[in-house]
């Protein structure tokens, strides 16, 4: 049986509100992430309106949401964890969507090769 390590999978801190494209995965693996850790650390963060504010990973391929945080609490200094179990195929990018300023972002997991 083969050893399986977490691994970092993506890691980054966003600083406008935008959509970040991340992956695939390398070559003959796939990813499963396992956590997500996101901080916002915006004061602008708790002033949005009309559904904008908050944070959102998906399947770029897809679009289905895997998290997402609540628009309207989306607070400043509040840290978002998510336990999952979401597999990412080969040539899958993800992407991140913010719509406020200022987020960390931390995806774990592991880096799987394909039979």
């Amino acid at each position: 049986m083969a050893n399986v390590y977490s691994t970092l999978i993506y890691s980054a801190r966003i600083a406008t509100a935008t959509t970040t494209l991340f992956g695939p995965p390398p070559t003959g693996n796939v990813w499963v992430i396992r956590d997500i850790e996101a901080f916002n650390n915006s004061a602008n963060a708790a002033q949005t309106s009309n559904n904008a504010g908050g944070l959102r990973i998906y399947d770029n391929t897809t679009l289905a949401t895997f998290f997402a945080t609540p628009p309207f609490n989306s607070n400043f200094g509040y840290v978002y964890h998510e336990e999952l179990r979401v597999v990412v195929p080969a040539a899958r990018q993800l992407a991140v969507l913010t719509r406020d300023p200022i987020w960390s972002v931390h995806i774990s997991g592991y880096l799987l090769s394909t039979p």
